[in-house]
């Protein structure tokens, strides 16, 4: 009986855990499966360990990419063309990073709101700041998704 009555209050915890956007998940609150996600996905899956699986599973199919031209115009780059990007750094040697290219980040700033989560991070390879990066995030079924990010070049 008594195990009856905790399978049927589960749903009610966990409906009022989500209301204050630290929902408990696999890996702990919705802030810990973010820097999980940025973590294999994004620094991991793409510069240091070069898992397309994990950049597969950890980006959207609509992810984009904001940056600028040199010459001040805004470029909006697809996951597909990213992806692309990625293969042929590593088919020229440049992924997966090793030694002082190897990269990291520092994340400043987390804001979640519901099922849509904005990341602002210090992207560094080796000991050098290079990008200050702004990643955009939903929460879907499948748990937490990269769908944008923009950053800027630090000089």
């Amino acid at each position: 009986m008594k195990l009856k009555f905790l399978l049927m209050t589960l749903p009610f915890i966990g409906f009022s855990l989500s209301s204050f956007g630290q929902v408990a998940t696999a890996y702990g609150t919705h802030e810990d499966a973010i820097r999980e996600v940025l973590k294999e996905a994004y620094i991991d899956g793409v510069f240091n360990e070069g898992n397309l699986t994990n950049i597969q599973q950890g980006f959207a199919d609509e992810f984009k990419l904001f940056g600028l031209t040199p010459e001040g115009e805004i470029q909006v780059i697809t996951k597909k063309d990213w992806l692309e990007r990625v293969r042929q750094n590593q088919r020229e040697g440049r992924y997966p990073a090793t030694g002082s290219d190897f990269v990291r980040m520092e994340i400043r700033d987390i804001d979640v709101e519901q099922n849509t989560a904005m990341v602002k991070l210090n992207f560094y390879r080796g000991n050098k700041l290079e990008y200050i990066d702004f990643i955009g995030l939903y929460h879907c079924p499948s748990g937490w998704k990269i769908v944008s990010k923009t950053f800027t070049k630090v000089q």
